[in-house]
C-alpha cells in the first residue's frame, strides 16, 4: 500500500518509537510533524525596504515530542528536513537512509539533539557541507552520510565526538583530508571514505575506501 504523508500528519506527543522502514511511503516530513510548538509568522524587515516572512514553531513543553526512535528508511520520502521544527531532544536513533531527501544535510534545529546515538542519512540527495556544529551531537556513535551530493571538507569538530565508532563518508565530493583528530578518536572502529585514486580525500586511517559503481 502506498501512503503519502501530508502537512496535517502529526505524531502523538507520548509516542516513543516509530518504525516504518521498507515500505512505499512518500511525501515530505511536515514542519510540525513532532508537535513541539505552535506555528507563528514573524516578519524581518531591514531599513523598511525588504520584508521576508519566516514560519517558525514556538516551543510548547506540554506538546514536546518524547520520540526516541524514528525509522523512515527505505521508502520514497522527499523534500528537505524540517528546518523550523523542534526536533525531539531525547531522540537516540534516527534512520532516514535510502529515500529521496534533499537540501541541507542537518538543519540547525538538530543542535539540541545531544542524546542522538545513531544517525543514518545515507543514500539520499543531500547537498552542501557537514556543519561545524556536528560536535554538539555529543552522544553520536554512528554517523552514516555516504552516497549523497555533499561537498566541502571534513570539519575537525567531527573529532570531538568521543563516543563515535563508525563514520561513513564515501560517495560524496568531499575534499581535503581526514583531520588528525578524527583518526585519533578512541572508540573509532570503522571509517570509510573516498580515499582511492582518483581520491577526493586524503585519509591515512580509513578502514575502507569503497569504489563507486
Amino acid at each position: 500500500t502506498v501512503f503519502a504523508m501530508s502537512d496535517e500528519t502529526l505524531l502523538p506527543p507520548s509516542l516513543q518509537i516509530l518504525r516504518l522502514s521498507h515500505n512505499m511511503l512518500s511525501g515530505t516530513i511536515p514542519n510540525n510533524f513532532f508537535g513541539g510548538g505552535t506555528k507563528i509568522l514573524t516578519e524581518n524587515a531591514e531599513h523598511g525596504i525588504t520584508t521576508t516572512k519566516h514560519v517558525i514553531y514556538k516551543k510548547n513543553d506540554t506538546m514536546e515530542s518524547k520520540l526516541l526512535q524514528l525509522h523512515l528508511d527505505h521508502n520514497q520520502f522527499e523534500g528537505t528536513l524540517p528546518s523550523y521544527s523542534i526536533w525531539p531532544k531525547d531522540m537516540e536513533d534516527l534512520r532516514l537512509e535510502h529515500n529521496l531527501f534533499s537540501g541541507s544535510l542537518l538543519p540547525d534545529t538538530f543542535i539540541d539533539m545531544g542524546m542522538l546515538a545513531k544517525l543514518r542519512l545515507n543514500d539520499n540527495r543531500f547537498t552542501g557541507t557537514i556543519p561545524h556544529w556536528i560536535n554538539q551531537l555529543i552522544s553520536l556513535e554512528e554517523f552514516q552520510i555516504q552516497d549523497n551530493n555533499l561537498n566541502g571538507t571534513v570539519p575537525p569538530e567531527l573529532g570531538d565526538l568521543k563516543e563515535i565508532s563508525e563514520i561513513s563518508l564515501y560517495g560524496n565530493s568531499l575534499s581535503g583530508g581526514i583531520p588528525k583528530k578524527v583518526c585519533q578518536l578512541p572508540k573509532l572502529i570503522i571509517l570509510t571514505a573516498d580515499c582511492e585514486e582518483p581520491a577526493h580525500l586524503v585519509c591515512d586511517c580509513c578502514t575502507s575506501c569503497p569504489v563507486g559503481d
